[in-house]
């Protein structure tokens, strides 16, 4: 009996480990793993912009205040008014992410970000690239495919920087290169 209680104490703990981490676009990354399309790619949902700052390097021109005078001039470009993202994906409208002092997720560094809608993407993204002024910019689609998203599919505007992707939400690659040489 005891051995059957340990067994299934573990089972669970196991799917509780699974669901912990669920893809951001459960609904698409299914539709699309389940398409007949040989070498297709997921459509993109929707655009993250990350501006990376130095936070105790005030006196730099990549410290917290110029990051967010910045963030602030952001916010009055696009008319955000400080209206802030509820969750990570699926906005539907330009939003702002609070800002993140320390490192959080794949980033090492603070930085503060908006969520970008697809229709925005193109008046949004050239503003950022014509008025970042020293600070590195890092710009993902969101797809459900994490790894992807954030290591294949992305762009850097300035200097890249390391972003840690050892998080098992960014394990699950969609395409394996199967093949022994590193060209495509």
């Amino acid at each position: 009996m005891k051995k059957q209680q340990i067994s299934l104490i573990v089972l669970l703990s196991c799917i509780v480990w699974i669901n912990g981490h669920p893809t951001k676009y459960p609904e698409a990354k299914k539709e699309f793993l389940s398409s007949d399309v040989l070498g297709a790619q997921p459509p993109i949902r929707s655009y993250h912009v990350h501006f990376m700052f130095q936070y105790h390097h005030n006196t730099s021109c990549t410290g917290v205040d110029n990051a967010l005078a910045l963030r602030n001039k952001f916010i009055k470009e696009f008319n955000v008014d400080e209206l802030l993202c509820e969750g990570d994906f699926d906005q539907g409208r330009l939003c702002m992410f609070p800002v993140a002092f320390e490192p959080y997720g794949p980033f090492v560094a603070p930085e503060w970000a908006a969520f970008i809608p697809l229709e925005d993407f193109q008046r949004v993204v050239p503003w950022v690239m014509q008025n970042r002024g020293n600070f590195d910019v890092f710009v993902h689609p969101n797809s459900g495919f994490e790894r992807e998203d954030h290591h294949d599919w992305s762009f850097w505007a300035g200097t890249p920087w390391f972003l840690d992707l050892s998080d098992p939400e960014f394990a699950e690659q969609l395409h394996k290169n199967t093949s022994s040489s590193n060209c495509p």
